[in-house]
């Protein structure tokens, strides 16, 4: 079942994924997931560990409570 919480945080990866200029292939390679595992984040269509979403944040360049916000 998809949250508010996790739609938001889909919102927020792809917000500032645009803002760094990323592709969903380039934000993968820098975490180190599937083009298909950010897609489905930033659809919400897949449930999230913390560890990716970490490092989503440092190769984003932002704290990673931003994404939570």
């Amino acid at each position: 079942m998809v949250t508010k919480r996790d739609l938001k945080l889909a919102k927020t990866i792809k917000k500032y994924r645009k803002i760094a200029g990323f592709t969903q292939q380039e934000l993968a390679d820098k975490v180190g997931v599937s083009q298909k595992y950010i897609q489905y984040l930033e659809s919400a269509k897949s449930t999230h560990s913390l560890k990716p979403i970490y490092k989503i944040a440092k190769a984003l360049k932002i704290p990673s409570e931003d994404l939570f916000k």
